[in-house]
């Protein structure tokens, strides 16, 4: 079988994290990854462990925000999930990706799995930290400052968060969960809140999952000495 999995970031925790769950696949599975950054598509093949370009695309029309919606988009990954033949789409961030690919794909009859690695599905904040760094918590605080969203630092869409768009967000989000066969997130603590902001996500099937880490050796702090891990 064949499994699509969905990442923005090239840097950070998902894309290593995401590699590693790959990895772990390969004796059962074949890979690929789609990555888009707000203006092209890149599919990637990643079976065997060895990742290599097979196609990529310009979007005429960036995505934004406030939509999170191509249409142009959505006909490049309905053709590409049929051409590729894909059976499984695991969305590890839909961060610059269309909110509609969950429903392209379920319409195609593929399996669709959403990962919540982060609070993004919350807050575009990602880290639901405020203006002054406090830990909201999914209710925003009440001081008058704007929240920072880095991850659309050089989108000119970005409109004021607090308060206001949050609402529009949260309901953005809502609509891709009837789309999706399973959720992940990594910790019990994790999961209690996302369903604390979306109640609906109780009836569904949600599993706790943790990060898993695929290390060879790790350097042991302080010398330079290393560590074997079987």
């Amino acid at each position: 079988p064949r499994i699509l999995f969905v990442i923005s970031t090239q840097t950070g925790g998902t894309p290593q994290t995401n590699k590693d769950l790959m990895d772990g696949l390969q004796n059962q599975y074949s890979t690929m990854v789609l990555r888009c950054d707000t203006t092209q598509i890149f599919l990637y093949d990643t079976t065997g462990g060895q990742e290599s370009i097979c196609e990529s695309f310009k979007l005429q029309s960036p995505i934004t925000l406030t939509s999170h919606h191509s249409s142009e988009y959505e006909n490049i990954l309905g053709d590409l999930l049929i051409n590729y033949a894909i059976e499984i789409l695991h969305v590890r961030h839909i961060g610059w990706h269309s909110l509609s690919l969950c429903r392209v794909a379920k319409k195609l009859g593929l399996t669709v799995i959403f990962s919540f690695h982060d609070f993004y599905a919350i807050c575009p904040t990602v880290n639901l930290l405020d203006e002054n760094q406090v830990f909201c918590g999914g209710t925003c605080t009440k001081t008058e400052g704007d929240c920072s969203v880095p991850l659309w630092r050089n989108n000119n869409h970005v409109p004021k968060l607090k308060h206001s768009f949050i609402n529009a967000w949260r309901e953005m989000i809502a609509n891709i969960f009837p789309h999706i066969d399973a959720f992940v997130t990594t910790s019990i603590s994790t999961k209690k809140l996302i369903v604390e902001i979306y109640p609906e996500l109780k009836q569904q099937n949600f599993e706790v999952i943790p990060h898993g880490r695929d290390f060879s050796q790790l350097a042991k702090e302080g010398n330079g000495n290393k560590i074997s891990i079987n």
